[in-house]
């Protein structure tokens, strides 16, 4: 009977800690740029492009937005702080 109690007292301990970890893991993360803020700088380095997509990512323990602009033939993808609005990246895709 002991050891019954010891396991379950084991096992419950285990669920409690595995599911405090969870809710930390996917603690949503609150930006001080917005995706519509980070869409218009983007825009403004684009001058003639068009908005594609924009998705809130990490990228080497930094929350960035990553915005698409096509210009023409040329897609443009802008990495940029979420936190700072500061341009990262500028990649051009022919």
């Amino acid at each position: 009977m002991k050891k019954l109690l010891i396991v379950m007292a084991i096992v419950l301990g285990s669920l409690g800690f595995s599911t405090s970890v969870l809710a930390a893991q996917t603690t949503v993360e609150n930006p001080k740029i917005t995706s519509e803020q980070a869409k218009e700088i983007a825009l403004k380095q684009s001058k003639n492009g068009k908005f594609k997509e924009i998705e809130l990512k990490h990228k080497n323990g930094v929350l960035v937005y990553e915005v698409e602009i096509a210009e023409g033939f040329m897609d443009r993808e802008f990495l940029i702080d979420a936190n700072t609005g500061e341009i990262l990246r500028d990649k051009k895709d022919f």
